[in-house]
């Protein structure tokens, strides 16, 4: 995924193999599989959440962990603050992949820097599932 147009709730995917899809509905774009989920987050950790769990992912830091609800409380670089992200909700992200990121999506009308960990999609809803 490469972009995310909020008002409409679609995507726009590069697949490895060099399509380029737009306007993917979110039923059509499913999350890797969660066979390692990072949970130990800290206090400052750079972050890619998912953004009230609606399939928007967002950058943005740990601003504080919750230990007895395993969760995290994250604010987006926009300002706001989302409480209790669970983990699998949550991937890590290299600051110097963030000021890519942030360089790129700013340029994108998009409310958030979407920026892309690859999640299999299915190209032109024909059931051929690409990684993207």
């Amino acid at each position: 995924i490469i972009a995310i147009d909020t008002r409409y709730r679609v995507f726009t995917i590069k697949y490895d193999v060099g399509l380029l899809e737009k306007h993917v509905p979110p039923s059509r774009v499913q999350p890797l599989g969660s066979g390692h989920i990072k949970s130990d987050y800290v206090r400052g950790d750079r972050v890619r959440a998912n953004w009230q769990s609606c399939g928007t992912w967002c950058l943005g830091r740990i601003v504080a962990v919750n230990a007895e609800e395993r969760t995290f409380d994250v604010q987006y670089d926009d300002g706001e603050v989302e409480p209790q992200v669970a983990a699998h909700s949550l991937q890590p992200v290299d600051e110097s992949d963030a000021k890519a990121e942030l360089a790129c999506s700013a340029q994108l009308p998009f409310a958030c820097s979407l920026v892309g960990k690859a999640q299999p999609a299915n190209v032109s809803s024909r059931g051929s599932w690409y990684n993207t």
